[in-house]
């Protein structure tokens, strides 16, 4: 059935209630019903039909972005990244958290998000590589902070996003920090995650319907 149909386990509504931090599940959630009905259906949960995304926006599931993080072995980094279509794909948006924890889920403790955009032809595709010219990191902390214990990680998740992109890239690629709102307390990463993704979502969209 479509993600619009199905209502959130009690799990993840407990984690957007106030002062809670989303979790893998609850992003996933969310990035499922952006993708199966578009940004009204990400904004209003009563919503049970919309337009979905197109197909070449890519709403990479926590887990696998996190997955293909710590993953080492070429072999199946080549199997994952092949079953993403990146070749397909004209936007990136992949969460990513500062745990380097691979054996229990939600041990991190905030949440970025790695953007792939600009498109460009040519060899990769023929490779199955990602095609991306440019990724961009946004993290509601900013980087290099100096924040309390409390509100540290957002250098260990632009660690993590760099190396995510160049397992997508399969070649070293800068990744720009981009400017961004901020969180003022220690537990709204994951929400602002999902906000930036439907500006970023929507901005992309509009650019294109006004270029067509």
């Amino acid at each position: 059935p479509s993600p619009l149909l199905l209502p959130p386990p009690q799990a993840v509504t407990q984690t957007f209630a106030p002062k809670q931090w989303l979790s893998d599940a609850s992003i996933a959630f969310a990035y499922a019903r952006l993708t199966a009905g578009g940004l009204a259906a990400a904004k209003d949960p009563s919503i049970t039909t919309g337009k979905a995304l197109p197909d070449d926006v890519l709403l990479m599931d926590p887990a696998a972005a996190f997955w293909l993080t710590i993953q080492d072995d070429p072999t199946l980094l080549e199997e994952a990244t092949g079953s993403l279509r990146l070749e397909d794909r004209e936007l990136l948006l992949c969460p990513i958290n500062d745990s380097t924890d691979g054996s229990r889920a939600d041990t991190g403790t905030h949440w970025g998000l790695l953007v792939g955009w600009d498109r460009r032809t040519g060899h990769a595709e023929k490779d199955g590589c990602s095609h991306f010219a440019r990724f961009t990191y946004y993290d509601p902390l900013g980087v290099s902070c100096g924040l309390s214990s409390a509100l540290r990680g957002s250098n260990a998740n632009l660690e993590q996003a760099q190396t995510l992109a160049k397992k997508l890239a399969r070649r070293d690629v800068q990744v720009t920090v981009g400017a961004c709102a901020r969180q003022t307390n220690g537990f709204d990463c994951g929400v602002y995650v999902l906000m930036f993704s439907e500006i970023i979502a929507s901005a992309f969209l509009e650019a294109r319907a006004a270029a067509a």
